[in-house]
């Protein structure tokens, strides 16, 4: 199939509209006021892969003074290479330079972030990658505090006491509450 119908003058040519998964090879042809030349040879089959795209769903699933688990989902489109795994970064707010979490890749969809300095404001970010290269990233919309987040006690209230309770004026109650 022919790619351009005028001929081109720069020795690089991006193909586009390509089908990713099929089997692609390329010719090149000489053009100049006599005509054409015969073709080069062929290239070497190549399959053309693109990046997947962005992981869905990131979130804070835990923090601590020191500590930040983040959660996410996989790519909805993860194309015709297989996901190979995550790259998560982050950074501190105001700057825009991106550490990387781990070395290397993590496969799984959640991590925890060890070793932060307390009172930090960090932004995170998580990347899907493939034999292309890495998708767009998924970034918290916020910069995250490291610090311990206090919660509001929990009381657990056993069932025999959900029920009403009568007692006589001047009669003591004992109640005992498990709370956390």
């Amino acid at each position: 199939m022919r790619l351009n119908f005028d001929p081109y003058p720069e020795t690089t040519y991006e193909a586009r509209r390509m089908i990713e998964g099929m089997t692609y090879e390329m010719r090149v042809y000489a053009v100049n006021s006599i005509g054409m030349s015969h073709h080069s040879p062929a290239s070497q089959p190549f399959v053309p892969v693109a990046p997947t795209s962005e992981p869905i769903g990131l979130h804070v699933e835990d923090i601590s003074d020191t500590s930040i688990t983040l959660k996410w989902r996989a790519p909805e489109r993860v194309g015709a290479a297989e996901l190979e795994g995550y790259g998560v970064e982050y950074c501190k707010e105001g700057t825009d330079e991106w550490v990387p979490a781990i070395q290397g890749l993590t496969e799984r969809s959640s991590m925890t972030i060890k070793n932060l300095t307390t009172g930090d404001k960090l932004l995170f970010r998580v990347r899907a990658y493939n034999m292309a290269g890495p998708s767009p990233p998924a970034v918290l919309a916020q910069p995250v505090t490291i610090r311990e987040i206090m919660q509001r006690p929990k009381i657990w209230l056993p069932r025999n006491l959900r029920q009403t309770l009568i007692k006589k004026v001047g009669e003591s109650v004992n109640v005992m509450i498990p709370f956390q």
